[in-house]
């Protein structure tokens, strides 16, 4: 048998396994379309998440825009997930006195 048909087997054993314990249901990171729910609830179709590196240390932050408001993710120090609206302001020039 050819290296083909090796390929193929164990690429197929994988799919395979994978499906058998996830359930055999693949997992779909997406936001439904839908635009009404009961009132005071946000609609998914209000939301979008992105991923930003706001305060520019180099590591990205989970941003919720709702409305294009814009809201960080974060955990609370129990791990519970907050929401804080934020805003950047421009870095302020101060002329040195000499």
């Amino acid at each position: 048998m050819g290296d083909n048909f090796w390929i193929g087997y164990i690429v197929g054993s994988a799919i395979g396994i994978g499906g058998a314990l996830g359930g055999g249901m693949a997992m779909v990171n997406e936001i439904p379309s839908v635009s009404t729910v009961q009132q005071g609830y946000v609609a998914p179709s209000q939301l979008e998440v992105e991923l930003q590196d706001a305060d520019h240390n180099g590591e990205d932050e989970t941003v919720l825009l709702v409305d294009d408001i814009p809201y960080l993710m974060m955990y609370d120090s129990n791990g519970t997930p907050q929401l804080f609206e934020y805003s950047i302001q421009p870095a302020e020039v101060i002329p040195n006195q000499r």
